[in-house]
């Protein structure tokens, strides 16, 4: 954990340097972030003493489940879960590989509550960041990499969380309103464009006619959500790579019989995944009925 904090103050220390040299207007912009940033560090460090605390076991309990089906059970992992600073409605992280080791700073939102069962499954995403091909994608805060980077998540998190994932980017949009849904930025996909890209995975990593009506169901709640036009091409282009990059990614897959078994029974066969039980509750909720 020391490399990864001691490279996030090295970013503020760079950025703190540059400050001097910049116009008026773009001082406006950096000092905040530089503050943000190193509000950030400083709340890791009160987690990592044991100082300052989440108080949801199950986001700490679904990382170490997740990175450890992408990275394998050698992975030595270091996790850390703090409340952001930033006025944020996402969750985002912060990582580093270190000899066979994984620092992760996952950040919770202070305006979405991300612990509730329809929600808590995000955490996914963010554990999808430490898989090596993504991780590559997603270093340069900006550009068409990033973006695909961003949605090679959610890839990940749906074969590996099953319906419980779709369910999720459905609640998000519900939260934002379609207004903001449609919003993008050059460092990630609007959330309808995630939606529509889900909506076009899901038959295709899945072949069982329950699941199908399960995430159709899902996405009805939401309707024909569209993209704004300035984003169609970028649509299109996500979603081609997104199908291309299945055969990468698909063994790392739950296997479909788990879901149409949760999904028929509402009852998870593997008391001690915790993924398998948010998929099981939602099922017992009526998910997709």
């Amino acid at each position: 954990m020391s490399t990864l904090l001691r490279r996030l103050l090295q970013r503020v220390r760079l950025s703190a340097e540059a400050f001097p040299r910049l116009s008026l207007e773009d001082q406006q912009v950096l000092g905040p972030e530089i503050l943000l940033s190193l509000m950030e560090i400083e709340r890791s460090i009160e987690t990592a003493e044991g100082t300052r605390q989440v108080k949801d076991n199950r986001i700490q309990a679904l990382l170490q489940e997740s990175i450890g089906r992408i990275l394998g059970p050698g992975m030595e992992q270091e996790l850390l879960v703090v409340m952001s600073p930033r006025d944020e409605w996402t969750l985002y992280c912060d990582l580093e590989h270190v000899d066979g080791r994984l620092a992760f700073v996952l950040f919770l939102s202070p305006t979405v509550d991300y612990t509730t069962d329809d929600l808590v499954v995000r955490v996914v995403h963010e554990a999808a960041h430490s898989e090596p091909h993504i991780l590559t994608l997603t270093r340069p805060p900006f550009g068409e990499p990033r973006r695909l980077g961003e949605v090679l998540c959610d890839l990940v998190a749906l074969l590996i969380s099953g319906p419980a994932f779709v369910y999720s980017a459905v609640r998000l949009v519900q939260l934002r309103g379609a207004e903001k849904s449609r919003a993008f930025s050059d460092s990630h996909p609007s959330m309808a464009c995630r939606a529509n890209v889900l909506r076009n995975l899901a038959p295709k990593v899945w072949t069982s006619e329950a699941l199908h009506q399960v995430t159709e169901r899902a996405f009805e709640v939401i309707g024909e959500l569209e993209c704004l036009p300035e984003e169609a091409a970028e649509v299109q282009r996500l979603n081609r790579e997104a199908v291309r990059s299945i055969p990468r990614y698909g063994p790392l897959a739950t296997p479909e019989s788990t879901w149409d078994q949760i999904c028929a029974s509402g009852d998870p066969n593997e008391q001690s995944s915790i993924l398998l039980r948010l998929n099981a509750g939602l099922a017992r909720r009526g998910l997709g009925r």
